[in-house]
């Protein structure tokens, strides 16, 4: 089996646990939320995690798309380059989020926080980035493979 092919799927797979694995995080996260704030409070948070959070899996289900066409070995279409845009898009207001999130003395966007060690809406951002890396690293060897083909045609 192909290198390139394996660490697609791989990718894949992980993209689809990730995605399956924050909705439920995700009602937890906002059950919590009802039960440690005042309802107005609350209600406003929760549109701000649900927000984050949509961003979020609208990336990961973007990301998800392009690697599908990596392994159908067709990376070179317009689709994709509409969802690399969004995901950039995506990623800037996460940023933005980041930004808003650090300004407020409380953090309002911690996902964990266990007093010692805590997770904020960064992690997103990391995760994309990753993500992003990886499926760009399988793009490019499928255009060095492309490119190669075409230098012994000519």
């Amino acid at each position: 089996m192909d290198n390139k092919l394996t660490t697609s799927k791989m990718l894949k797979k992980c993209l689809s646990l990730v995605i399956v694995c924050t909705i439920p995080i995700l009602i937890l996260f906002l059950i919590s939320i009802f039960i440690k704030k005042p309802l107005g409070n609350a209600i406003i948070y929760a549109s701000i995690v649900i927000l984050a959070a949509g961003i979020f899996l609208f990336q990961l289900y973007e990301l998800r798309c392009i690697i599908c066409t990596v392994i159908d070995k067709s990376p070179f279409i317009e689709k994709n380059i509409k969802r690399f845009k969004n995901i950039g898009n995506c990623t800037f207001l996460l940023g933005i989020f980041n930004i808003l999130n650090n300004q407020h003395p409380k953090h309002f966007l911690i996902i964990i926080d266990l007093g010692f060690f805590s997770i904020d809406n960064s992690i997103f951002i990391y995760i994309i980035l990753g993500c992003l890396s990886l499926i760009l690293a399988e793009i490019f060897k499928a255009a060095l493979k492309i490119k190669n083909e075409n230098d012994l045609t000519i």
